[in-house]
């Protein structure tokens, strides 16, 4: 029994020790963050806007600024729910005018929406630039 409680308390420390590389050690200090700590006051414009075609204008207005493809991704899923299928199809065409490389995630989540909405035409069509243009395979 004392062994365990030492077993925790050793995970615990090693827990602790950890948190503290994470949170201002000289070696992890430099490291890039997530994609969410990226284009944060956009990425709160698009989760406060209340229609696809608001959504829309951001990423119109914002396009040169945009950082990484999350930040488009997370205007696509925002028309999801809202059912905007074409300016959904918009947003796609921004993201691939813009200066960002498209991701795997990103290109999945557009191709999913236009098979929700039942749209295999628009999604053969990128399908075939996200191939061709960022060499992402099936």
């Amino acid at each position: 029994m004392n062994s365990l409680t030492d077993t925790k308390r050793r995970m615990e420390l090693i827990q602790s020790e950890n948190t503290k590389k994470l949170h201002g050690s000289p070696l992890v200090k430099n490291q890039v963050r997530g994609p969410k700590h990226i284009n944060v006051d956009i990425q709160s414009a698009i989760n406060k806007a209340s229609n696809a075609a608001e959504v829309l204008s951001i990423i119109q207005a914002q396009t040169n600024n945009i950082q990484h493809p999350f930040v488009f991704g997370k205007a696509l899923k925002k028309c999801d729910p809202l059912k905007d299928w074409k300016i959904a199809e918009k947003i796609m065409q921004i993201t691939f005018e813009s200066k960002i490389t498209c991701d795997l995630v990103h290109c999945n989540t557009f191709l999913n929406l236009m098979a929700k909405a039942d749209k295999p035409y628009i999604a053969m069509k990128y399908f075939d630039k996200m191939v061709s243009k960022y060499e992402i395979t099936p």
